[in-house]
């Protein structure tokens, strides 16, 4: 079309006038057109044509060549962002695999190991902790009643509806998760030594197999963050500091394994529990990191795990 264009203006000139003038820069073209002597001088300039098919050559040619270099450059862009992208989802795996199922799998035991002494009844005896209180942060139901007052807010402007459309009011959400709150309560933990002793024959061996198989892939994660993020130092750092803390919380668990009566059970269950709900929010925050930092696919420096 602009070539097009650019042919038809050419056309015209020449029907309307003997001569052409053609000028590089557009002050000169002004000065042409109000001095009649510039015009004879110029049109001399090109009076055998030299002019004419370069501009015909030149202009379709800066065309192509800008044309060229915006596409390489617009695809040279994608293609960055492209595999930064890709290098960032990789890693956010190798993290889930090397670190967060560890915490994942911690949890789940100890979650399944309180629950072989849990007492589903309505009833609880005094001198009984009650289940709640006991199963890990990611297993627990004890905070349904905050829930009941906040699940509102979390709902925003989103109705929650039954399945006949009719929208829940604030205060049935409320009575619904009090009302289970308060069917659960009475459930208690019940030690027995021997209970413990068959749950260990049953499932200490595929679980102490299954946290320590996964090793080798944080060293995977170790070498990524060292190639590929310009604040690597401190990130290693930093995931160094999570595994050592998580490697105590495992201890823990060992502990509760180790338990002689309900007393001791109780206390190391409760002090994995504490532990590990600080665990969770370093792997929370963590992970943020690994999706907000830069990466540089220039940055090719690596960092060892002292």
């Amino acid at each position: 079309m602009i070539k097009f264009k650019f042919t038809l203006l050419v056309f015209i000139c020449i029907i309307t006038s003997d001569v052409v003038i053609f000028s590089v820069e557009a002050s000169n073209q002004n000065n042409n057109e109000t001095n009649n002597s510039n015009e004879q001088t110029d049109s001399q300039v090109d009076k055998y044509g030299y002019l004419q098919p370069v501009k015909d050559i030149g202009i379709p040619i800066i065309t192509l060549l800008a044309g060229i270099i915006s596409a390489k450059y617009i695809v040279g862009s994608w293609q960055k962002t492209k595999e930064i992208s890709d290098i960032r989802k990789a890693i956010l795996e190798t993290y889930t695999n090397s670190f967060k199922n560890y915490i994942t799998l911690m949890d789940t035991f100890v979650a399944k190991l309180v629950m072989e002494f849990a007492k589903l009844t309505n009833n609880k005896p005094s001198n009984k902790t009650a289940l709640s209180g006991l199963l890990p942060w990611g297993f627990t139901f004890k905070d349904l009643n905050e829930y009941s007052k906040e699940i509102h807010k979390y709902l925003k402007d989103d109705n929650l509806k039954d399945f006949t459309n009719k929208v829940y009011e604030k205060n049935e959400i409320e009575e619904k998760f009090t009302s289970l709150r308060d069917a659960n309560k009475e459930s208690y933990i019940d030690f027995e030594h021997e209970k413990l002793n068959v749950f260990r024959k049953m499932n200490e061996r595929k679980f102490k197999d299954d946290f320590y198989q996964t090793r080798n892939k944080l060293m995977g994660l170790i070498a990524n963050l060292g190639q590929y993020y310009e604040d690597s130092t401190n990130l290693c750092g930093e995931f160094n500091a999570m595994w050592e803390y998580m490697m105590a919380c495992y201890i823990l668990v060992n502990k509760i394994l180790d338990s002689v009566n309900e007393q001791k059970f109780i206390e190391s269950v409760n002090e994995y529990n504490i532990s590990v709900e600080f665990l969770f929010d370093m792997m929370v925050n963590y992970e943020r990191k690994l999706i907000d930092r830069k990466i540089n696919l220039t940055h090719s420096k690596f960092v060892n795990r002292n």
